[in-house]
């Protein structure tokens, strides 16, 4: 009995995953709450242009000045941009580890990334979670681009690699 409930397990959660896949190739946000910047609207991110602004400050600041992402939390709080609170943050500021998350996150360019991490268990320890090197970006022509240029954004990206 129980190797018939271990294939109808495994049986779901292979068709869970293949939704999943699936509404990230429809454009669809897959679970959590949406990037700041974006509002999620059945399903679809949408641009709230209320956080949006920060959004492209960080992204303007980052490309045409030598600042890092320290440097810009700081340029954020001298110039009085502050973070609207939402139902999954407390910290009014943005700190250096959100810029540096805001800055990787491809969505920011028109792109759903999915099945970036990974979680597997390691026999005898609690799961460990790391990054798979390979993606799947999925881009999507409902979001509209926060930043123009996807070269900026590439460009960006190679910056923050190294």
């Amino acid at each position: 009995m129980s190797a018939v409930a271990e294939i109808e397990r495994e049986n779901i959660r292979v068709q869970t995953m293949e939704g999943r896949i699936q509404k990230a190739r429809e454009g669809k946000w897959n679970g959590g709450f949406a990037p700041y910047g974006y509002s999620l609207e059945k399903g679809k991110l949408f641009i709230n242009e209320e956080e949006a602004e920060a959004i492209r400050v960080i992204f303007d600041q980052y490309v045409h000045t030598d600042i890092g992402s320290n440097g810009l939390a700081k340029y954020l709080e001298n110039h009085g941009i502050h973070k609207i609170q939402r139902q999954n943050g407390k910290n009014p500021l943005f700190d250096a580890s959100l810029i540096r998350r805001i800055l990787k996150n491809p969505v920011y360019c028109g792109k759903i990334a999915y099945g970036r991490r990974k979680t597997e268990k390691v026999h005898g320890t609690r799961n460990v979670r790391f990054v798979e090197p390979g993606c799947m970006e999925i881009k999507v022509s409902n979001i509209k681009l926060m930043v123009q240029s996807i070269k900026i954004f590439s460009i960006m990206a190679v910056s923050i690699a190294l």
